[in-house]
Parts: C-alpha cells; structure tokens; sequence
C-alpha cells in the first residue's frame, strides 16, 4: 500500500464515521437514555477524529517533507498521538454530558494530557 492509498482510505474512512456521527445526532434524541445511539455517536465521533486527525497531520507532513519514506516511518507515531487525543476529546464530551466537567476538571485533565504527551512522545526509541 502506497501513501496515496493510506490517504485515500484514512480520510474516505474519517468521511464516513463523521457522516455516521452526524446521522446519529440528527435521528436520536440525546435526553431519552438510549445506551446504543450514545454508543454510535461516541464511537464514530472517536474513529472520525482518530481518522481525521491522522489524516491532516499525515497530509501536512507530505507536504512538507515530499518524500513517502520519511512519512512512513511516521505514521506510527502520528496514529498513537491521534489516538491519545481522540480519547481525550471524547473524554472530554462523556464528562460534560454526565456533568462532571467544570474548570477544575478540565484543567487537570489537560495537564495529565501535556505531561503524558511530554513524557510518552519525547522519549527516545531504541
């Protein structure tokens, strides 16, 4: 598999998850206690940002850098810092839907998020 396919079918993939997000929104009504609706908004809003994410940074660095090589040997680091913040994001959202988000929270969860991102991402590999 090429770059351009990677492309193609993380962001044709990102396309359809946030489509699916959307749908979910527009069909269901948040306020009736339904578990599975919450579950497809959750998780397509995850997989659609995971995927979104990846993505833009992917195209961002192929701009940049112009060379598929440099790129693949990225694309693991890419997809593990897209998946920290996706679940950040919707960590974020289930706390403010079951009001247990406020400043104080917020805050704190950023901190933890900045200081893991630190620590995990600036390591050195061997």
């Amino acid at each position: 598999m090429n770059l351009k396919e990677y492309l193609f079918s993380i962001g044709l993939g990102s396309i359809l998850c946030f489509t699916i997000c959307i749908l979910v929104v527009l069909n269901f009504d948040p306020n009736i206690n339904a578990t599975l609706p919450l579950t497809f908004f959750y998780l397509s809003l995850f997989l659609g940002i995971l995927g979104g994410f990846s993505f833009v940074v992917i195209l961002v660095k192929k701009i940049k850098y112009k060379e598929d090589e440099i790129i693949f040997r990225q694309i693991k680091k890419v997809f593990r810092q897209a998946l920290v913040f996706s679940c950040l994001i919707i960590g974020i959202l289930f706390l403010a839907r079951e009001d247990l988000l406020n400043w104080l929270t917020f805050l704190l969860i950023l901190f933890f998020y900045l200081i893991f991102e630190g620590i995990i991402f600036t390591r050195k590999e061997t």
